[in-house]
């Protein structure tokens, strides 16, 4: 998955969305039920592909735009990856022409065995916080929502410590990094409608939220830590 010469820059949210010349077009038919993945099948793609120039060793970025895959749902990542599969991207206005390029190649199985292979790996250490930045109004926000503007908390669809939930499909959020983080919520809020559902929820969500919220959440989101017990 080499980037070549963009800089980190204009790679942004690389991993998850697609640029303007990539519009989004109606999904192709999904290649569901996911294939049982093989994470050694995967390791071998990974190297074949270059993905450590971007994500970095087993998943874990040093970069902090580009986002952490290691511990990330499989469901997730297989059904995005499946998109790239089909030459469509997940969020407009950000480019990511390298990940397009490399997935058409790949059949739903070597697909499967590339997010096994990254859900097995361990998540990189939480993220330092921002200075300045408000982690206990970000806490409460992800914890608890906010009934008077219609804010439903995070914590619903991803956990208390950011797992995720296979079963919903949706992703974990805990190990990314603040910048990562904002950049995504940033641009899924100035996102149109598509015809993914979770992207839609998160576009109603974060309509809500200032600058500054996003901000904190973003800050918030690298803090966590998975702890024993918790979803």
């Amino acid at each position: 998955m080499r980037y070549a010469a963009l800089p980190a820059a204009a790679l942004g949210l690389a991993v998850v969305v697609a640029g303007a010349i990539y519009a989004l077009r109606p999904a192709a038919p999904p290649e569901y039920p996911m294939p049982v993945g093989v994470p050694m099948s995967g390791s071998h793609l990974v190297d074949a592909h270059y993905c450590a120039d971007c994500h970095g060793g087993k998943g874990q970025p040093t970069n902090a735009s580009i986002p952490s895959l290691a511990g990330q749902q499989a469901a997730f990542l297989y059904k995005n990856m499946l998109r790239f599969h089909h030459r469509q991207g997940n969020i407009p206005n950000v480019r990511v022409t390298s990940m397009i390029n490399v997935f058409p190649g790949l059949t739903s199985q070597q697909i499967a065995d590339i997010a096994s292979y990254y859900t097995a790996q361990k998540p990189v250490d939480a993220w330092p916080p921002v200075a300045g930045s408000e982690l206990a109004v970000a806490r409460r926000l992800y914890l608890d929502g906010d009934s008077n503007r219609q804010v439903v908390a995070c914590q619903v669809c991803h956990g208390v410590s950011g797992r995720g939930d296979a079963g919903r499909g949706t992703p974990a959020l805990l190990h990314q990094s603040p910048g990562y983080a904002l950049t995504y919520l940033q641009t899924v809020r100035a996102s149109v409608p598509t015809d993914q559902a979770g992207q839609n929820a998160m576009h109603t969500e974060t309509q809500h939220l200032s600058d500054d919220e996003l901000k904190n959440l973003a800050n918030y989101l690298a803090t966590l830590t998975p702890k024993e017990g918790q979803p």
